[in-house]
């Protein structure tokens, strides 16, 4: 029902070419031990993703925290 989606502000409207339905922009978080979103990374489309590079980066940078 994309409430998850709608508390993290994620909802893409009509973003469902094939139906017009909503859907989330895909995105990736990466969250600390504390719970904190340490980085947050949100795409347009689900072909565009961060690269794996930039998202060890965030958790090494987190891991020396």
């Amino acid at each position: 029902d994309l409430a998850v989606t709608d508390r993290f502000g994620l909802r893409h409207p009509g973003g469902r070419s094939s139906t017009g339905q909503d859907m989330p922009f895909p995105t990736t978080f990466v969250v600390d031990r504390q719970g904190i979103v340490r980085a947050r990374f949100e795409n347009q489309t689900y072909r565009d993703r961060p690269s794996p590079k930039d998202v060890l980066a965030v958790l090494e940078e987190v891991l020396r925290d």
